[in-house]
This record gives structure tokens, sequence and C-alpha cells, in this order.
């Protein structure tokens, strides 16, 4: 009885692990992809050290954010190949990450000033850029 519950508990745990689950979604696992799962964690750090008055640390975070910007704008999105003007569609992509830059040089200003009003006003307007960009640049799996 026992090694048929250690049996059933095993499965299950190998079953719905997330592991299992990493790419059952259809989309392929891509370079852009992994350097925007960076920039969330970042984005959660930099989050986390502006709620707790850290603002070396949100500087720290910032500074990844930064070159993590930079290389994901010269990444091609997976919904580029779905769309017919890929040319306009790359322009708008691009200018979408220039703005995410502008946005955390905003925030890098408020950090260094220790100016936490300032540094949540830029982080709310990059969390309304993320969503607007997830829903034109992002691809539905």
């Amino acid at each position: 009885m026992r090694t048929l519950f250690i049996a059933v508990t095993a499965a299950a745990a190998i079953a719905l692990s997330p592991i299992t689950f990493a790419h059952s979604d259809g989309c392929e696992h891509t370079e852009l992809g992994e350097t925007m799962d960076q920039v969330k964690d970042n984005m959660r750090a930099l989050g986390n050290a502006a709620k707790s008055d850290d603002f070396a640390g949100a500087e720290e975070a910032i500074a990844v954010l930064m070159t993590l910007a930079d290389e994901g704008k010269a990444m091609t999105p997976m919904k580029a190949s779905d769309v017919s003007d890929k040319e306009s569609f790359m322009s708008g992509y691009v200018k979408g990450m220039e703005k995410f830059e502008g946005l955390l040089a905003e925030a890098m200003t408020a950090a260094k000033a220790e100016d936490k009003k300032a540094l949540f006003a830029a982080l709310g307007k990059m969390d309304n850029l993320r969503k607007s960009s997830h829903r034109d640049y992002k691809k539905d799996c």
C-alpha cells in the first residue's frame, strides 16, 4: 500500500510539474522570450526595491533593465512571422522598446534623486506600456 502511495504521489508530481507544461502552449522557446523573462525578474526586483526605499537596489535593477531593453530591441518577436507588413510591425516594436528605455531613464533619474513618488510614477507608465505592447507584439499561443 505504501509503495502504491509513493508511486501515485511521484506520478502526480511529475504530471503537474511546471517542466511538463513549459512549452505545451505551442510557442517555441526564443532568445527574446528568455530576455523578457529576465526583464520580468528585474522589474519585480525594481518594484521591491522601490517599495522598501532601496534606491541603490533600484538603480542596479534599472541598469540591468537598460541593457536587456537594448538587447531586446535588436530581436524579432515571434508574432512578426504572422503579420503581412513586417517592416511596419518591427518599426512599432522598436519604438515601443525605445519608449521603455526612456521610461527606464526617467526611473533612473528618480532613483538617483531618491524620489519615491517619481519612481512609482515611472513604474506605472512602464506597466501600462507593457500591457499595450504585449497586446500588440506578443504572440498568442
